[in-house]
């Protein structure tokens, strides 16, 4: 326990000290922390899991040289502000460092890592208990600031600039130690939601459906309202994978794998929309790395839900087991990971804008 404190203590210190560079060498903070997040998050979560799993000092070396020469390239990237396609890269980049975060994660194996879906029962837990954790934060900031307010001691910015990030780059680290210590707590809570949220979802994507054919709307003009769309596509893909890993055969016929098949019916339908609508503006207007990476995002979407629907409707007919559905869901997390790879390191190459 006292080594397992140690570590934590040591990497929310050097997570902390990485949120501190800008205000150390006066950067401007937006671009630091936007190009740097993934650097601040999961490096120290690939080194609590191969500490976790007592690693040999060998199985530090892929990490660390994905970290160094990721670091580097995006150090010498252009200016994302004026090139889209270095943005792709930067946003692309947290997506690479999950991929291979699932590696450490099940003992840097392609067989184990991807063979289950405990790193997608993981994530959704992370999510979870880091929502807590940051309610928590936000409480304690409102309680902290009031009480020296009181003194006449104005300290917003000190701890907006250096507490503050100390504490939200110590979130996923805290949380990770949390479910690692504490599953059999943890694993209940991520259920218990998945249950609450699939039939509002649903809902309410099915009201936002037919309300889309009656809108004035244009989704094959409208890029904002397109881009908006795909973030809730994907929203909707990750409620159904968290929920997916949540189903058990004597489960197979009850109330929520039946909304849960239905909400992955509904949401293929939109997905084949959103991406008709982004070709259309291919077509119409030509690629740009943004149409690019959104296109083939939505279809390796589409692809990846289409399979999971199909083994959904087999589960609900008792057709196929939880484990088989379970692999549907897993495979796809490399080819994810692989996409992410070509969008950071060839994007920025291909489109020089």
């Amino acid at each position: 326990m006292k080594k397992d404190l140690l570590l934590l203590t040591a990497l929310i210190a050097i997570a902390g000290s990485i949120t501190q560079i800008p205000f150390i060498f006066d950067i401007t903070t937006d671009a630091f922390y936007f190009k740097s997040i993934s650097f601040i998050v999961f490096p120290f979560l690939s080194v609590f899991f191969l500490q976790k799993q007592g690693a040999s000092l060998s199985s530090y070396v892929v990490p660390s040289l994905a970290v160094l020469i990721s670091a580097v390239y995006v150090a010498f990237l252009p200016d994302f502000e004026s090139n889209d396609s270095v943005t792709l890269a930067i946003i692309h980049l947290p997506i690479l460092f999950w991929t291979l975060l699932g590696f450490e994660f099940g003992g840097s194996s392609l067989k184990t890592s991807f063979k289950t879906v405990e790193y997608l029962r993981y994530n959704g837990d992370l999510v979870v208990i880091s929502a807590i954790l940051f309610l928590s934060g936000l409480l304690f900031s409102a309680i902290t600031l009031g009480l020296f307010s009181f003194l006449d001691l104005n300290i917003e910015v000190f701890y907006v600039e250096h507490i503050a990030p100390w504490g939200l780059a110590a979130i996923p680290i805290v949380g990770t130690a949390l479910i690692q210590h504490n599953p059999e707590l943890i694993g209940k809570v991520s259920p218990i939601i998945a249950r609450i949220f699939t039939p509002i979802v649903f809902v309410m994507l099915l009201i936002f459906s037919v309300a889309l054919l009656f809108s004035s709307k244009n989704l094959y003009l409208d890029r904002e309202f397109l881009m908006i769309f795909n973030l809730l596509l994907i929203g909707v893909m990750a409620i159904i994978l968290f929920s997916l890993s949540e189903i058990q055969d004597k489960t197979s016929s009850n109330f929520h794998l039946y909304v849960l098949t239905a909400l992955s019916i509904l949401t293929l339908f939109i997905n084949l929309y959103g991406l008709s609508a982004i070709l259309y503006r291919i077509m119409e207007f030509g690629i740009t790395p943004n149409r690019l990476a959104v296109s083939v995002a939505n279809a390796l979407i589409l692809i990846h839900l289409l399979t999971v629907t199909l083994k959904l409707i087999q589960k609900v007919r008792g057709q196929v087991t939880v484990v088989e559905l379970e692999k549907t869901i897993a495979k796809f997390i490399p080819i994810y990971g692989i996409w992410a790879l070509l969008v950071v390191f060839g994007f920025p190459l291909i489109f020089r804008t």
